[in-house]
């Protein structure tokens, strides 16, 4: 089975908007959290986690790309590739 790459090389916004991304919501307060890939409502799950921690009443929805960039001169495989000097 092949896998994607958890940080593939980026040169461009418009790949960094393709690269595999995750998304969860969280509570500021403890960072208890929920994976929203799976259908999660972040405005139910800050309710239901409310009604544990009643003071728990700030959250955020975070989304995280992994992703590397690569130095001139270096092949997205890490070998050093002919370098120009102007």
């Amino acid at each position: 089975m092949t896998t994607a790459n958890p940080f593939p090389v980026i040169r461009n916004r418009v790949e960094l908007d393709a690269a595999p991304a995750r998304s969860w919501v969280e509570c500021v307060a403890c960072v208890e959290n929920s994976d929203l890939e799976d259908g999660t409502d972040p405005s139910i799950w800050a309710e239901l986690h409310m009604e544990t921690l009643p003071h728990h009443n700030r959250f955020r929805v975070v989304r995280q790309s992994n992703f590397r960039v690569v130095p001139s001169g270096v092949s997205p495989s890490g070998t050093v590739a002919e370098l120009t000097w102007q």
